[in-house]
């Protein structure tokens, strides 16, 4: 499968770069670990799949990369199909960053803040505010247990990185 994803869908967006001998070759190791994670974290609920993300426009399409993309199987909102989570690696420069973006689709010309606003009015029962958090917070569990296992310092640099990284 494949997903086009614009900027201005993505509302959050985390990066942690890796120092390695062979960033190449640590893209594609991450790439199998996050095949592995896939079955792991895939079920009823959940629809985990890697997928190729379009990263070279709505037109020409000429890049393309490997991503999980982590989503609701069946929402029980409609504006949650359009919701969801991708971790992938990105090799830049000698470093490696492992990203992760949460996308929802709520319309255009919209400011982050009335994206998030437009999203809690519309999932007005604790059971659709559930999916929505959970499929949150298992990104963020995926995202996180990429970075333990392949960054040797990330004890260390949990607490220093937040300080220097922009949010976006």
């Amino acid at each position: 499968m494949s997903l086009t994803l614009l900027a201005e869908e993505i509302y959050t967006e985390d990066k942690w770069p890796i120092k390695t001998p062979n960033p190449f070759e640590t893209v594609d190791i991450t790439m199998n670990s996050l095949t592995d994670i896939e079955a792991e974290i895939d079920s009823d609920q959940v629809d985990s799949e890697v997928i190729n993300l379009e990263t070279g426009g709505i037109f020409f399409k000429t890049n393309k990369r490997k991503a999980l993309q982590i989503k609701l199987r069946n929402p029980k909102e409609k504006l949650l199909k359009n919701f969801g989570g991708l971790i992938f690696p990105v090799e830049f420069g000698n470093l490696v960053y492992i990203v992760k973006y949460e996308y929802i689709n709520v319309g255009f010309f919209a400011l982050k803040e009335e994206r998030i606003a437009k999203i809690k009015k519309k999932l007005n029962t604790i059971d659709k505010w559930m999916e929505y958090t959970f499929i949150q917070t298992l990104s963020d569990y995926v995202y996180v247990k990429l970075l333990k296992k392949y960054d040797p310092n990330f004890k260390s640099n949990v607490f220093i990185y937040p300080q220097f990284f922009s949010e976006v």
